[in-house]
C-alpha cells in the first residue's frame, strides 16, 4: 500500500468519526439553545397585570373592612336598635315640617308660637283657676292654651261675602266630640248621631247634628296672605291667640325669590286693646313689600262664635279637618 492510499483511508476514518460526534453532540446542543431563551416581552407584561390586579383586590378588600368598622362604631354611637335610628328620622323630619325651609333651624313665628303653646301648656298642669270672658262667662286655662291652634284661620274673601274657615275656640260650656278625632266625616256622623240621639234632653230632642265642616288653611289656599285678627266676642277689639293682643302670621312672606319672617305685632298699646281696622293698619304699615304672587298683607277678622256677628246654632256641629278630610280635633256642639 502505497503512502497517498495510507493517508487517504485515514482520512476517511476521521471523516467518519467526525460525522458520528455530530450526530450525537448537535442535538444536546440546540436542545441547550431553547432552554437557555430568555421569556418573551409579551409574558412579562402578563405577569406584571397580574401582580397589579392581585394588589388591587387585597387594597380593596382593605378598605371595605375598614368602612364595616367605621359603620360599625357609629352604630355602636348612635344606638343598635332599629328605633334609635327611627327616632333620629323624626327628629329630622320634625324639624323640616316646623322650619319650612327643609330642615333649617331659622327663627319664624311658627317656631314661637310652638314655644308659647308649650309654655302655656305647663302652666295649665300648674293651675286650676279659670279666666273671665268679656261676656261674663268662665273660661278655663285649657281653652286658652288651645287657642294657639287658630293662627292660620279666620274669614277668607271680603266684604259681605266673607265665609269662615275657622277652627273655633275651645268652649267649656260646649259638648265636644272628642271620639271624632282622625275619623273621616261619614264615621264622625255616625259617631255624633249616636249620641245626640243617646242624649235628647241635652240635645232638645234633636237625633241629629248638621255638620259644619272646616278645613284648617294651609299656605297653599288662596286666603294665605291673610293674617288672622282674634277679637273679643263684641268683634270690637283685636285680643290675639293668647288674650294678650299679639298677632301672628304662621308662614314667610316671599319676596324677590326670598322667604323673610313677619309679625308678630303687638295690638295693644298702653293696656287698650286696638280695634280690627287700627290693628290691620299697624301690620299693614310694617309690611309693604308686594310678595312674589301679587299680594299685599290683609286682614280677615276672626269673631267667637257666640257674638253679634257669629251667633250660636243649636242644630250642628263645627268640624275642623286637615287636607286629607280627616277630623282634626274634637268637634263642637254650638
Amino acid at each position: 500500500m502505497t503512502a497517498r492510499a495510507r493517508k487517504g483511508g485515514e482520512n476517511q476514518k476521521k471523516n467518519k468519526k467526525n460525522t458520528m460526534e455530530n450526530n450525537i453532540i448537535g442535538p444536546d446542543r440546540r436542545r441547550k439553545r431553547r432552554t437557555t431563551n430568555a421569556p418573551s416581552p409579551s409574558r412579562t407584561l402578563t405577569l406584571v397585570l397580574s401582580a397589579c390586579l392581585v394588589l388591587s383586590l387585597l387594597l380593596t378588600i382593605s378598605i371595605e373592612e375598614e368602612e364595616e368598622d367605621a359603620s360599625s362604631s357609629r352604630r355602636r354611637f348612635d344606638g343598635d336598635s332599629p328605633s334609635s335610628h327611627r327616632a333620629a328620622d323624626d327628629v329630622q323630619w320634625n324639624r323640616r315640617l316646623l322650619g319650612k325651609d327643609g330642615g333649617g333651624d331659622v327663627e319664624n313665628s311658627w317656631k314661637k308660637q310652638l314655644r308659647e303653646r308649650r309654655r302655656r301648656q305647663r302652666q295649665l298642669s300648674r293651675a286650676t283657676h279659670t279666666t273671665q270672658r268679656t261676656d261674663g262667662s268662665s273660661r278655663g286655662m285649657a281653652e286658652a292654651a288651645a287657642e294657639e291652634d287658630d293662627a292660620d284661620l279666620g274669614r277668607v274673601g271680603g266684604g259681605s261675602g266673607t265665609r269662615r274657615m275657622a277652627i273655633i275656640p275651645r268652649y267649656a260650656d260646649k259638648h265636644h266630640f272628642e271620639e271624632c278625632v282622625g275619623k273621616t266625616i261619614e264615621q264622625c256622623q255616625v259617631l255624633v248621631d249616636k249620641y245626640v240621639k243617646d242624649h235628647p234632653l241635652q240635645f232638645d230632642g234633636r237625633s241629629t247634628l248638621w255638620l259644619d265642616v272646616r278645613k284648617i288653611r294651609e299656605l297653599t289656599d288662596d286666603s294665605y296672605y291673610k293674617v288672622v285678627l282674634r277679637t273679643d266676642i263684641q268683634g270690637t277689639r283685636v285680643m290675639g291667640l293668647f288674650d294678650d293682643g299679639m298677632v301672628y302670621y304662621p308662614w314667610k312672606w316671599r319676596v324677590n325669590g326670598a322667604d323673610v319672617a313677619v309679625g308678630p305685632w303687638n295690638c295693644k298699646e298702653a293696656g287698650i286693646f286696638l280695634s280690627p281696622s287700627d290693628c290691620c293698619s299697624k301690620i299693614q304699615n310694617d309690611v309693604t313689600q308686594m310678595d312674589d304672587a301679587g299680594h299685599y298683607l290683609a286682614c280677615f277678622v276672626e269673631e267667637p262664635v257666640g257674638g253679634p256677628n257669629n251667633p250660636e246654632r243649636d242644630d250642628r256641629a263645627i268640624v275642623v279637618t286637615d287636607s286629607s278630610g280627616r277630623v282634626a280635633r274634637a268637634p263642637v256642639a254650638h
